[in-house]
């Protein structure tokens, strides 16, 4: 792909693999609901499935903002669910940095501690994850 002045983060990918580009119009719009630039908004949209596109796009419709949430969080047979799985996971995410941050007062290093450390929404997200396929699955 370098041979063709393409970047690299095109010669990474596997073009055959990829599904046909979007129209301008669709890929405009996921920019806009995404606020990435065109050419990451390109393979961004070739490398995933359209139902996550279309769910990014109606979430933009729907919402207005650039934070947006999936649609399916204000869908009343899986709201409350969603809500209690998002509140059990920050508390274990709150246990965890209490017990992370004493850790780290106990050696003379409590600069090092934090509220809410970088990736603490990660691990969140994982653990609502969790608890949402143990729900699906009863």
């Amino acid at each position: 792909m370098e041979e063709l002045g393409l970047p690299d983060q095109v010669a990474r990918h596997n073009i055959k693999a990829m599904k046909p580009v979007p129209r301008a119009d669709v890929l405009k719009r996921l920019r806009e609901a995404t606020g990435m630039g065109w050419l990451q908004t390109k393979l961004f949209f070739t490398g995933r499935s359209d139902d996550l596109c279309e769910r990014i796009l109606r979430a933009h419709q729907e919402q207005g903002s650039q934070t947006l949430h999936d649609p399916i969080e204000d869908d009343s047979q899986f709201k409350d669910q969603i809500v209690k799985a998002r509140i059990a996971a920050e508390q274990n995410q709150k246990a965890w940095i209490s017990e992370r941050n004493q850790k780290l007062r106990d050696p003379g290093q409590g600069h090092l501690a934090r509220e809410w450390p970088l990736g603490s929404c990660h691990r969140i997200w994982n653990l609502m994850k969790d608890d949402l396929k143990l729900w699906a699955a009863a």
